[in-house]
């Protein structure tokens, strides 16, 4: 087995998020959790399989009293798909398309509420 370093390609930082659900905007499901988020970005466990190569409308449902608004509207492509081992659970990676600057401008919030929590 090859043990070399794999050099981190990403651009940005990803943060770890918890309790934030995603929904499906055309369908009005929700299709997962959130896990980690980036500026360019994000996790996604669901549990179905995401298709990768396509596009998805998002939105997720936010705190208003702590982000000043109660959802985040976004459109990601899935880059990659799998299943989480031992478990039912698939595990999506989304690149944003495309990006906005007030798509930054909460995400930034949302990653320093995040950060915050875990120090």
């Amino acid at each position: 087995m090859n043990h070399e370093k794999i050099e981190e390609r990403r651009a940005y930082r990803r943060v770890e998020v918890h309790d934030l659900k995603v929904i499906n905007t055309y369908m009005g499901e929700n299709v997962g959790e959130l896990v980690n988020l980036s500026f360019s970005g994000m996790l996604i466990n669901g549990p179905e399989p995401f298709e990768p190569h396509r596009s998805y409308k998002f939105h997720i449902p936010l705190d208003r009293k702590t982000l000043g608004q109660d959802f985040f509207e976004l459109e990601a492509e899935c880059v990659w798909c799998r299943v989480n081992t031992g478990a039912s659970i698939f595990r999506g990676g989304f690149l944003f398309r495309p990006e906005s600057g007030d798509q930054i401008i909460v995400i930034d919030q949302i990653q320093s509420k995040f950060a915050k929590a875990l120090n």
